[in-house]
């Protein structure tokens, strides 16, 4: 999402219209430090530009970036962890909105009149679920959940459930599990059977994420923002060994980046890193 602030233009008499040069020089500034090529001079320049929340300028309307480029001009950390690390722009920051205000719309009506406990399963969808809350404007509660499954790298293992606050009351709750992705559905199954042993009314499933080439077994999320083939996805929460969280959208992680030190293919899985 951007700011729209208009730049100032000079207006010569011949009806043709330019930006003032430290205008300029400040237009090109983060495309250069992102070794993004530098933006047509003359007529292809359009002549309203805005401001976006970092301060870097957008592109011209008749100059579209790729989104590739799109996100460089938008997250500071663009240079190593977008020209370098990402392979293809999945979901724009405009795409994930609109998916999430679907997703809350919908459990905004599952919900209308009762109470009900939002449980975010960390570390994955601390980022989908703060700004799902945000869009359900009915009461609510929070609470968070740990289920690990994996460690730094991409290789399954025992899964671990952690619960906080520890003494979270969910006896005759309905309580909606919020995860960013369901890959296995190992995560999602295992906490839906946790929840319901300890007396939860209704157990209903969120996930920004679905991969539903990846079962290992049938289970089928309550809400889901969008589908995504089998590609080591990362950004907006989704991270490998730790990194990427930050990343203001989603996309696919050069297979070389998560190769890196493995032993060979029964090491590596194209899976993410918690809530799987």
């Amino acid at each position: 999402m951007t700011h729209s602030v208009l730049l100032r233009l000079i207006q010569p008499k011949d009806g043709s219209a330019t930006f003032e040069p430290s205008e300029l020089a400040s237009r090109e500034a983060p495309r250069a430090s992102l070794g993004v090529p530098r933006l047509p001079e003359g007529p292809d320049r359009v002549h309203s530009s805005v401001l976006n929340r970092q301060g870097a300028v957008s592109e011209p309307l008749l100059s579209r970036p790729t989104a590739l480029e799109s996100a460089a001009l938008r997250h500071p950390r663009a240079q190593k962890q977008v020209n370098d690390d990402i392979q293809e722009i999945l979901f724009t920051e405009e795409q994930i909105v609109a998916g999430i205000d679907q997703v809350a719309a919908e459990v905004t009506e599952h919900y209308r009149g009762s109470k009900f406990t939002v449980v975010s399963v960390l570390k994955g969808s601390c980022v989908f679920a703060s700004d799902l809350i945000r869009r359900i404007p009915i009461p609510l509660e929070l609470a968070f959940v740990s289920a690990s499954s994996y460690g730094d790298g991409t290789v399954s293992g025992r899964l671990e459930l952690n619960f906080f606050p520890s003494d979270q009351e969910v006896s005759g709750r309905r309580l909606l599990l919020v995860d960013d992705i369901l890959d296995t559905g190992r995560t999602m199954s295992s906490l839906v059977g946790a929840f319901r042993e300890r007396g939860a009314a209704e157990v209903r499933s969120c996930v920004f994420l679905d991969k539903p080439g990846r079962r290992a077994l049938e289970y089928t999320a309550d809400h889901r923002c969008f589908e995504v083939d089998d590609q080591f996805v990362v950004g907006y929460g989704l991270d490998y060994a730790g990194e990427y969280r930050n990343l203001p959208f989603v996309g696919a992680l050069r297979p070389e980046i998560y190769q890196q030190g493995s032993s060979g293919p029964e090491t590596v899985s194209p899976a993410k890193t918690l809530g799987d």
